[in-house]
């Protein structure tokens, strides 16, 4: 679930799990998408995505270390963002 506010109201919920919004898990082909917009060495790894109509949030399966990526998929492009996961 994401929130989101616009001044001066309170913070609502922008996807209630339906429609467009809905997250869920992404097919072979998007992964080999996602997989092919980043550097060479991270494409030899397994990920794990899930998705909806804006973006996909992948984790990296590798035994050394964790990763995430983050792809926007607005306007027809795929655009990755590498996230850090804080603890």
């Amino acid at each position: 679930m994401m929130d989101g506010k616009q001044e001066p109201g309170d913070w609502q919920p922008v996807c209630r799990a339906s429609g467009d919004c809905r997250l869920q898990a992404s097919s072979e082909a998007d992964v080999k998408g996602f997989k092919a917009t980043l550097p060479a060495q991270w494409q030899a790894y397994p990920f794990a995505c899930i998705q909806n109509v804006a973006m996909a949030f992948c984790r990296v399966r590798n035994q050394d270390r964790r990763a995430y990526w983050l792809f926007t998929l607005v306007g027809g492009q795929t655009t990755p963002i590498p996230l850090n996961r804080l603890r």
